[in-house]
């Protein structure tokens, strides 16, 4: 339930994060979230963190104004999703608080200065970005909360006490490159999925060639108190199929599948039998309707209909004799 920091990934404590910086990833067994509050006395991230980056830290009180949480998976496609509530700012006296602090997704992460991030910062504006050779260089930005920051009078436009959703879609350009789509939920506007921002890294141009090889997600947040559920990191527009075969009768018919797909998702069927009919599209999840011909032989046979990488298995029975 709680998973300490660790100073490479194969330390780590979890088979499934690394807490790069930030202390400690705390769990109830149901929310995750960064240290809530101040380190009480004799706690050894308050120790460590007052000896070594005391600006950040308010003295090692709050190591969680610079929590960084990665994954141990990696991914080049993805979808990545997560629903954060903020609990409390930090209003540290660190040079390092400003606008462009929040609550932001990792991708393609490399190491930290080689990674692609996109979320929503404490100006109330959504950002895409891109690190390279420890170089920033923002891919997108466009304000969705209103207000004007400043870091004295104004240092946050984020809700506050609310859980917001943030998801985000990445994929291979056709032509090669890297295209990072930012969606919100907010039950303020509705509580649906709504896209805020889109940007695509040709690789061309000053900022230096687009990062084309998997790399691992994750979250980092600034000088905030942050709870966070129901992560989840899957490949991009992966294909799940919930029954995976079904037998026919051998005078034939008619069958049906479902397809799950993430929101927004496209997604082809085709079969691979001439005894079998199948070729639909669809976007979101759907059901796939599939013809079987008769068989008119003694043996049992087997055909495949694929679903993207999927394949659903349709085994008909012989005829009888």
């Amino acid at each position: 339930r709680v998973v300490e920091e660790a100073g490479n990934a194969s330390d780590s404590w979890s088979s499934g994060w690394w807490v790069n910086s930030g202390g400690r990833l705390i769990s109830d067994g149901s929310n995750g979230g960064t240290i809530q509050g101040e380190l009480p006395a004799g706690d050894r991230w308050r120790a460590l963190y007052g000896r070594n980056n005391p600006t950040d830290t308010d003295g090692g009180l709050h190591p969680q104004n610079i929590f960084r949480l990665v994954t141990s998976g990696e991914w080049k496609e993805l979808t990545q999703e997560v629903t954060f509530r903020i609990r409390a700012l930090n209003l540290s006296s660190s040079p390092n608080r400003s606008a462009s602090n929040g609550v932001l997704f990792f991708h393609r992460y490399q190491d930290g200065d080689d990674l692609y991030y996109a979320g929503v910062r404490v100006d109330g504006s959504a950002v895409i970005k891109k690190k390279l050779a420890g170089v920033y260089t923002t891919l997108a930005s466009r304000k969705i909360y209103p207000g004007t920051y400043d870091r004295e009078a104004m240092p946050n436009l984020l809700p506050v006490g609310r859980w917001i959703g943030m998801r985000t879609l990445t994929q291979d350009l056709p032509g090669g490159g890297v295209s990072i789509r930012l969606e919100i939920r907010d039950p303020a506007d509705g509580g649906a999925w709504t896209p805020v921002l889109e940007a695509d890294d040709t690789g061309a141009g000053p900022s230096g060639p687009a990062i084309d090889v998997e790399g691992h997600a994750g979250i980092r947040t600034d000088f905030l108190d942050v709870e966070f559920d129901d992560y989840s990191a899957v490949p991009a527009c992966g294909v799940s199929l919930p029954v995976t075969r079904k037998t026919i009768a051998a005078a034939g018919g008619r069958g049906t599948f479902s397809v799950v797909v993430p929101s927004g998702c496209t997604w082809s069927a085709a079969s691979s039998s001439r005894w079998i009919t199948a070729s639909e599209t669809g976007t979101d999840g759907g059901v796939v309707t599939f013809y079987v011909r008769e068989n008119r032989g003694d043996r049992r046979r087997s055909g495949s209909i694929h679903v993207g990488s999927e394949t659903f298995t349709v085994r008909q029975r012989p005829a009888r004799r």
